[in-house]
């Protein structure tokens, strides 16, 4: 799948959880790039790497200020659109990302997502707003 095809297959969903929770969409679309690995890594369907009792997975984890490898289990899904919406669900049911919703500043809502510890990775705001502004993901805010 090209990373195009990619990025206008989730893109509805996207869009959809932006009007009904206000994560805005680049953010999200970029997360899903790059937690799937534009979908490659998708395992279970899972775009974003949330973890649960499904299957278990060797993930990477910056603990302590070097990368380890670990073992986890990550919740699966019948679709890429319940990924999405699972991980919309997850970001507004969890008081710590209350400053990512309504946040319509790209840059800012994936500050807050880092600094409310969505990930390990230390670049990981840094990661998002070059993968939004290279692929042009901000296009799909357009409410």
């Amino acid at each position: 799948m090209s990373k195009e095809s990619f990025i206008y297959q989730l893109a509805p969903a996207a869009q959809a959880d932006m009007r009904e929770f206000g994560i805005v969409a680049s953010v999200t679309i970029a997360q899903a790039i790059l937690e799937s690995g534009w979908g490659r890594s998708a395992l279970g369907n899972n775009l974003f790497g949330i973890k649960g009792s499904g299957q278990q997975q060797i993930t990477q984890e910056f603990i302590n200020g070097e990368w380890i490898q670990i073992v986890d289990g990550f919740r699966v899904y019948d679709s890429w659109c319940d990924s999405v919406r699972d991980h919309s669900l997850l970001l507004i049911h969890n008081p710590r990302y209350a400053n990512v919703i309504h946040e319509r500043d790209y840059r800012c809502a994936s500050q807050e997502l880092q600094r409310a510890g969505y990930a390990t990775d230390s670049q990981y705001a840094d990661k998002l707003i070059r993968i939004i502004e290279g692929s042009e993901l901000t296009f799909f805010d357009q409410i």
